[in-house]
């Protein structure tokens, strides 16, 4: 089923996975996935991890995810390191598996994998390479401002032209003050952007997870309630992730009073966090 009926028809809850690349990493995904099966999210999507010989490793997992577990599936798409024939090839296998969901993402550039010159630069690019009368296509959105943008102004124009080329709904980068959703939302709202908003969220683990995720994503702002966590429990794994899930909960819980209707989670392949999160929310 089409991601985009979906958000049309009900509220949803969604997570996002990624291909696990050991044996042993493998082992851990499925006793996780186990976990999280019983919360029916109503689709998941997978993230393109791979480059060169594993360049399918993240097809094959949707489409396990798909015929195996019976899952609604969004498939990443990723252009910067991907030819156009090679982008053309993975469109093919994806609607040959009976996948007809796609995020299409710019992707990070890998500097041990070589881009031939001029095949992409933008997802804007990519979008245009799409069968729309097959796939229902999402794309990214940063409620901070893409960390490429100049401007929110730019961001604007830059989200405006993906979805007069097609793009559907949006999947925002995690967020951890609502302000920032909100007002997103309504400048989306302004510029007359009124397509589905799925609000993406990831609890914390330890305060080493967010400066990795600063690392690659750009600063992310921390309301004072997240600040007071950091600052009390920072020291004690134990405390600050039990103190993270309630802080998350209570996010979540922001956001629906605000007419949320979307909720995705970045599950890093675990289960416990997202468990606890969603079992305590009233979804």
């Amino acid at each position: 089923m089409k991601v985009s009926d979906i958000l049309s028809l009900k509220k949803t809850l969604s997570f996002e996975f990624f291909p696990p690349k050991e044996e042993n990493q493998t082992i851990e995904f499925v006793e996780n996935l186990k976990g999280l099966v019983g919360l029916n999210p109503d689709f998941v999507s997978v993230t393109d991890t791979g480059y060169s010989t594993a360049k399918y490793r993240h097809l094959a997992l949707s489409k396990i995810l798909k015929d195996k577990v019976g899952f609604n599936v969004i498939l990443h798409l990723t252009c910067i390191n991907n030819t156009k024939d090679e982008i053309r090839t993975l469109l093919d296998k994806a609607k040959a598996a009976g996948i007809d969901n796609i995020l299409a993402l710019r992707g990070d550039k890998n500097p041990k994998c070589e881009i031939l010159p001029g095949d992409f630069s933008f997802a804007t690019d990519l979008l245009k390479e799409i069968d729309l009368s097959h796939f229902c296509v999402g794309v990214a959105g940063h409620p901070e401002k893409h960390p490429l943008s100049a401007s929110f102004k730019d961001d604007m124009k830059i989200i405006l032209m993906k979805k007069e080329l097609g793009a559907s709904y949006i999947i925002t980068q995690l967020f951890y003050d609502n302000d920032k959703f909100f007002s997103y939302r309504e400048m989306l709202k302004k510029n007359g952007i009124d397509i589905a908003i799925v609000a993406g969220l990831m609890p914390l683990s330890s305060p080493s997870a967010l400066e990795k995720i600063e690392s690659k994503a750009g600063k992310i702002s921390k309301p004072p309630a997240l600040l007071k966590i950091i600052d009390k429990y920072g020291d004690n794994k134990k405390d600050f992730f039990k103190a993270s899930i309630e802080f998350t909960i209570r996010q979540c819980e922001e956001l629906q009073k605000g007419g949320v209707r979307a909720l995705h989670f970045f599950t890093f392949n675990k289960a416990t966090a997202v468990k606890e999160i969603v079992n305590g929310l009233s979804l």
